[in-house]
Protein backbone atom coordinates (compact mmCIF):
# COMPACT_ATOMS: atom_id res chain seq x y z
CA UNK A 1 0.00 0.00 0.00
CA UNK A 2 1.11 3.38 -0.60
CA UNK A 3 1.77 6.05 2.01
CA UNK A 4 -1.79 7.83 1.51
CA UNK A 5 -3.60 4.27 1.50
CA UNK A 6 -2.20 2.99 4.80
CA UNK A 7 -3.84 6.29 6.81
CA UNK A 8 -5.81 5.61 9.15
CA UNK A 9 -9.33 6.95 10.08
CA UNK A 10 -7.40 8.31 13.05
CA UNK A 11 -5.39 10.07 10.93
CA UNK A 12 -7.91 11.48 8.53
CA UNK A 13 -9.92 12.73 11.64
CA UNK A 14 -6.75 14.30 12.92
CA UNK A 15 -6.28 15.93 9.68
CA UNK A 16 -9.58 17.45 9.71
CA UNK A 17 -10.35 18.52 13.33
CA UNK A 18 -10.59 22.18 12.09
CA UNK A 19 -13.86 21.17 9.93
CA UNK A 20 -16.97 20.40 11.72
CA UNK A 21 -18.32 17.03 11.04
CA UNK A 22 -21.83 15.34 10.98
CA UNK A 23 -21.74 11.62 12.25
CA UNK A 24 -24.77 9.90 10.32
CA UNK A 25 -26.26 6.93 12.52
CA UNK A 26 -28.11 4.99 10.08
CA UNK A 27 -29.77 2.36 12.55
CA UNK A 28 -29.15 -1.28 12.03
CA UNK A 29 -28.61 -3.70 15.01
CA UNK A 30 -26.58 -4.15 18.13
CA UNK A 31 -23.66 -4.81 16.17
CA UNK A 32 -23.85 -1.61 13.91
CA UNK A 33 -24.33 0.15 16.94
CA UNK A 34 -20.83 -1.01 18.52
CA UNK A 35 -19.64 0.25 15.10
CA UNK A 36 -20.76 3.80 15.80
CA UNK A 37 -20.27 3.66 19.49
CA UNK A 38 -16.62 2.67 18.44
CA UNK A 39 -16.25 5.52 16.00
CA UNK A 40 -17.43 8.06 18.55
CA UNK A 41 -14.76 6.88 21.21
CA UNK A 42 -12.47 7.68 18.04
CA UNK A 43 -13.94 11.05 17.49
CA UNK A 44 -14.20 11.87 21.04
CA UNK A 45 -10.17 10.71 21.67
CA UNK A 46 -9.25 12.76 18.64
CA UNK A 47 -11.15 15.78 19.83
CA UNK A 48 -13.20 15.83 16.78
CA UNK A 49 -15.89 18.94 16.18
CA UNK A 50 -19.37 16.77 15.53
CA UNK A 51 -22.49 16.19 16.01
CA UNK A 52 -24.72 13.36 15.14
CA UNK A 53 -27.69 13.04 13.38
CA UNK A 54 -30.33 9.93 12.56
CA UNK A 55 -30.17 8.73 8.91
CA UNK A 56 -32.78 5.25 9.75
CA UNK A 57 -34.38 4.13 6.47
CA UNK A 58 -36.45 5.49 4.96
CA UNK A 59 -35.82 8.51 6.27
CA UNK A 60 -34.35 11.45 4.29
CA UNK A 61 -30.99 13.44 5.69
CA UNK A 62 -32.20 16.74 5.23
CA UNK A 63 -30.45 18.59 8.05
CA UNK A 64 -26.66 18.76 6.86
CA UNK A 65 -24.65 21.97 6.48
CA UNK A 66 -22.91 23.48 4.19
CA UNK A 67 -19.13 22.67 4.66
CA UNK A 68 -19.75 19.89 7.05
CA UNK A 69 -18.10 16.54 6.39
CA UNK A 70 -20.78 14.02 6.28
CA UNK A 71 -19.30 10.30 7.96
CA UNK A 72 -21.24 7.10 7.35
CA UNK A 73 -20.01 4.40 9.85
CA UNK A 74 -18.95 1.35 8.41
CA UNK A 75 -20.11 -1.94 8.59
CA UNK A 76 -21.28 -5.18 6.19
CA UNK A 77 -24.12 -2.91 4.60
CA UNK A 78 -22.89 -3.23 1.02
CA UNK A 79 -24.72 -6.01 -0.47
CA UNK A 80 -27.84 -7.18 -1.11
CA UNK A 81 -28.97 -8.32 1.97
CA UNK A 82 -28.34 -5.16 3.75
CA UNK A 83 -28.96 -2.34 1.06
CA UNK A 84 -29.71 0.42 3.45
CA UNK A 85 -26.13 2.13 3.62
CA UNK A 86 -25.51 2.46 -0.06
CA UNK A 87 -28.75 3.62 -0.70
CA UNK A 88 -27.99 6.71 2.06
CA UNK A 89 -24.76 6.96 0.57
CA UNK A 90 -26.52 7.11 -2.98
CA UNK A 91 -28.66 9.79 -1.40
CA UNK A 92 -26.31 11.88 -0.45
CA UNK A 93 -23.84 11.70 -3.23
CA UNK A 94 -27.35 13.82 -4.81
CA UNK A 95 -28.45 15.98 -2.15
CA UNK A 96 -24.71 17.20 -0.43
CA UNK A 97 -22.31 17.22 -3.90
CA UNK A 98 -19.97 19.51 -2.23
CA UNK A 99 -19.61 18.36 1.17
CA UNK A 100 -16.57 16.01 1.84
CA UNK A 101 -17.96 12.18 2.59
CA UNK A 102 -15.90 9.81 4.70
CA UNK A 103 -17.28 5.64 5.03
CA UNK A 104 -16.19 4.26 7.99
CA UNK A 105 -14.00 0.91 7.56
CA UNK A 106 -16.48 -1.68 5.73
CA UNK A 107 -16.97 -4.69 4.01
CA UNK A 108 -18.87 -4.91 0.40
CA UNK A 109 -19.91 -7.85 -0.89
CA UNK A 110 -18.14 -9.29 -4.61
CA UNK A 111 -21.38 -8.16 -6.35
CA UNK A 112 -20.05 -5.71 -8.99
CA UNK A 113 -23.64 -4.98 -10.59
CA UNK A 114 -25.12 -4.49 -7.41
CA UNK A 115 -21.98 -1.92 -6.52
CA UNK A 116 -22.06 -0.16 -9.99
CA UNK A 117 -25.68 0.67 -9.29
CA UNK A 118 -25.33 2.69 -5.87
CA UNK A 119 -22.05 3.13 -4.92
CA UNK A 120 -21.54 7.14 -6.20
CA UNK A 121 -18.56 8.16 -8.80
CA UNK A 122 -16.97 10.92 -6.74
CA UNK A 123 -13.98 13.43 -6.24
CA UNK A 124 -14.49 14.00 -2.47
CA UNK A 125 -14.95 10.87 -1.50
CA UNK A 126 -12.89 8.97 1.09
CA UNK A 127 -13.90 4.92 1.65
CA UNK A 128 -12.62 2.91 3.90
CA UNK A 129 -12.18 -0.97 3.96
CA UNK A 130 -11.66 -3.02 6.70
CA UNK A 131 -10.04 -5.85 5.48
CA UNK A 132 -8.36 -6.86 2.64
CA UNK A 133 -10.67 -8.76 -0.02
CA UNK A 134 -12.95 -5.56 0.23
CA UNK A 135 -9.82 -3.27 -0.08
CA UNK A 136 -8.39 -5.09 -3.33
CA UNK A 137 -11.71 -5.12 -4.80
CA UNK A 138 -12.78 -1.65 -4.06
CA UNK A 139 -9.22 -0.48 -5.75
CA UNK A 140 -9.17 -2.59 -8.63
CA UNK A 141 -12.96 -1.82 -9.41
CA UNK A 142 -14.44 1.27 -7.90
CA UNK A 143 -11.69 3.70 -5.28
CA UNK A 144 -8.06 3.65 -6.48
CA UNK A 145 -7.70 5.96 -3.70
CA UNK A 146 -9.39 3.42 -1.55
CA UNK A 147 -8.00 3.19 2.28
CA UNK A 148 -7.84 0.43 4.98
CA UNK A 149 -8.58 0.34 8.80
CA UNK A 150 -10.27 -2.00 11.21
CA UNK A 151 -13.37 -2.23 11.89
CA UNK A 152 -14.43 0.53 14.59
CA UNK A 153 -15.90 -1.95 16.90
CA UNK A 154 -11.89 -2.38 17.80
CA UNK A 155 -11.37 1.16 19.31
CA UNK A 156 -13.07 0.22 22.52
CA UNK A 157 -11.15 -0.77 25.02
CA UNK A 158 -12.33 -2.25 28.53
CA UNK A 159 -13.49 0.28 30.89
CA UNK A 160 -14.68 2.91 28.06
CA UNK A 161 -17.96 4.49 28.64
CA UNK A 162 -18.90 3.61 25.34
CA UNK A 163 -17.98 -0.18 25.47
CA UNK A 164 -20.40 -0.14 28.59
CA UNK A 165 -23.32 1.14 26.05
CA UNK A 166 -22.70 -1.08 23.90
CA UNK A 167 -22.25 -4.45 27.11
CA UNK A 168 -26.30 -2.15 28.14
CA UNK A 169 -24.67 -1.88 31.58
CA UNK A 170 -24.18 -5.31 32.12
CA UNK A 171 -20.99 -6.40 34.20
CA UNK A 172 -18.85 -8.62 32.77
CA UNK A 173 -18.56 -12.32 34.69
CA UNK A 174 -17.53 -14.59 31.90
CA UNK A 175 -19.51 -18.15 33.57
CA UNK A 176 -20.96 -19.15 30.33
CA UNK A 177 -20.60 -21.17 26.41
CA UNK A 178 -22.41 -19.37 23.99
CA UNK A 179 -23.09 -20.32 20.52
CA UNK A 180 -24.27 -16.78 19.20
CA UNK A 181 -25.56 -18.08 15.71
CA UNK A 182 -26.79 -15.46 12.83
CA UNK A 183 -30.55 -16.10 12.25
CA UNK A 184 -31.09 -13.78 9.10
CA UNK A 185 -30.35 -13.50 5.53
CA UNK A 186 -26.69 -13.38 6.03
CA UNK A 187 -26.37 -16.84 7.75
CA UNK A 188 -24.48 -19.51 5.90
CA UNK A 189 -26.37 -22.45 4.93
CA UNK A 190 -23.98 -24.87 6.73
CA UNK A 191 -22.23 -24.05 10.21
CA UNK A 192 -18.73 -26.45 10.59
CA UNK A 193 -18.89 -29.44 11.85
CA UNK A 194 -17.33 -28.78 15.08
CA UNK A 195 -19.80 -26.33 16.09
CA UNK A 196 -22.90 -28.63 15.11
CA UNK A 197 -21.51 -31.77 17.45
CA UNK A 198 -21.20 -29.39 19.89
CA UNK A 199 -24.59 -28.04 19.60
CA UNK A 200 -25.92 -31.53 19.95
CA UNK A 201 -24.02 -32.29 23.25
CA UNK A 202 -25.46 -29.76 24.94
CA UNK A 203 -22.06 -28.26 25.04
CA UNK A 204 -23.18 -24.70 25.14
CA UNK A 205 -25.37 -23.09 28.05
CA UNK A 206 -27.06 -20.93 25.04
CA UNK A 207 -27.56 -20.90 21.38
CA UNK A 208 -29.09 -18.02 19.61
CA UNK A 209 -28.72 -15.11 18.04
CA UNK A 210 -27.72 -12.40 20.34
CA UNK A 211 -29.41 -9.32 17.64
CA UNK A 212 -32.30 -11.15 17.82
CA UNK A 213 -32.85 -10.80 21.34
CA UNK A 214 -32.74 -7.71 23.96
CA UNK A 215 -30.27 -9.49 25.52
CA UNK A 216 -27.10 -8.56 23.33
CA UNK A 217 -25.21 -6.94 26.43
CA UNK A 218 -25.73 -10.09 29.07
CA UNK A 219 -25.01 -12.84 26.69
CA UNK A 220 -21.63 -11.53 25.86
CA UNK A 221 -20.49 -10.06 28.99
CA UNK A 222 -21.64 -13.64 30.77
CA UNK A 223 -20.09 -15.40 28.00
CA UNK A 224 -16.28 -17.69 29.32
CA UNK A 225 -16.30 -19.09 25.56
CA UNK A 226 -18.03 -18.03 22.57
CA UNK A 227 -18.52 -19.44 19.34
CA UNK A 228 -20.11 -17.46 16.69
CA UNK A 229 -20.88 -16.54 12.94
CA UNK A 230 -21.36 -12.95 13.94
CA UNK A 231 -18.66 -10.88 12.86
CA UNK A 232 -18.93 -8.64 16.20
CA UNK A 233 -20.13 -10.80 18.72
CA UNK A 234 -16.31 -12.35 17.87
CA UNK A 235 -14.85 -8.44 18.09
CA UNK A 236 -16.41 -8.16 21.45
CA UNK A 237 -15.06 -11.29 22.71
CA UNK A 238 -11.54 -10.87 21.87
CA UNK A 239 -12.25 -7.01 23.39
CA UNK A 240 -13.40 -8.53 26.45
CA UNK A 241 -10.71 -11.12 26.13
CA UNK A 242 -13.27 -14.02 26.45
CA UNK A 243 -12.08 -17.42 24.49
CA UNK A 244 -13.73 -16.88 20.93
CA UNK A 245 -14.13 -19.43 17.64
CA UNK A 246 -15.15 -17.76 14.79
CA UNK A 247 -16.61 -19.04 11.71
CA UNK A 248 -17.92 -18.49 8.32
CA UNK A 249 -21.45 -16.58 7.22
CA UNK A 250 -22.80 -15.84 3.73
CA UNK A 251 -19.98 -14.34 2.16
CA UNK A 252 -16.33 -13.66 2.36
CA UNK A 253 -16.93 -10.58 5.19
CA UNK A 254 -16.01 -13.08 8.54
CA UNK A 255 -12.96 -14.90 6.88
CA UNK A 256 -11.61 -11.45 5.80
CA UNK A 257 -11.86 -9.34 9.39
CA UNK A 258 -10.68 -12.37 10.77
CA UNK A 259 -7.82 -12.52 8.56
CA UNK A 260 -6.94 -8.93 8.90
CA UNK A 261 -7.59 -7.99 12.63
CA UNK A 262 -8.71 -11.02 14.91
CA UNK A 263 -6.41 -13.58 13.92
CA UNK A 264 -3.72 -11.27 16.17
CA UNK A 265 -5.70 -10.89 18.89
CA UNK A 266 -6.09 -14.72 19.75
CA UNK A 267 -9.49 -15.69 17.98
CA UNK A 268 -9.34 -19.07 16.28
CA UNK A 269 -10.71 -19.75 13.39
CA UNK A 270 -13.42 -23.01 13.24
CA UNK A 271 -13.45 -24.64 9.66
Amino acid sequence: MSKKESETLKEVFEARKATPFCFIRQGGNQGDNMIYEGACKLAYDVGLNYREIMGYKPSRVESIRKGEIIYVHGGGGFCTWWNWTPRLLHQLDKDYPDNLIIVGPSSVALQDWYLKKWLPKRRNLIFFAREYTSFNYLKDNFYPDVKLDHDTGMYLKVGDTRLVIVLHGEPVKKMRKVCCLREDPESSNTIPEEVAKRIDAGYFHQVVDPCQTNEWGKIHASACEIWTNRSHSAILGATLGTRTYMFAGAYHKNRSIYEYSLKKKGVKWVK
